[in-house]
């Protein structure tokens, strides 16, 4: 008969987690979404999924808008 116990593997302990700590500060990124989400949603634009699309589109077209007008100009 054969020991199987031998060959088991064997697992590393699990990490507990730790319930206190400092939270990330939000980037201007979450907070913007905070908030383009929140916007969308008092418009009653539904799904959930359809008001994400249009925040990143919008969160796009700000980035975008503001690094091309931040550029020197001669």
């Amino acid at each position: 008969m054969v020991n199987t116990t031998k060959n088991a593997p064997v697992s590393a302990p699990k990490k507990k987690r730790s319930s206190g700590g400092l939270k990330k500060k939000p980037t201007a990124y979450n907070k913007y979404m905070s908030e383009e989400l929140a916007r969308l949603k008092s418009l009653n634009i539904e799904p959930h999924s359809e008001r994400w699309t249009q925040a990143t589109k919008s969160w796009t077209a700000a980035k975008t808008k503001s690094s091309s007008s931040s550029g020197s100009s001669p």
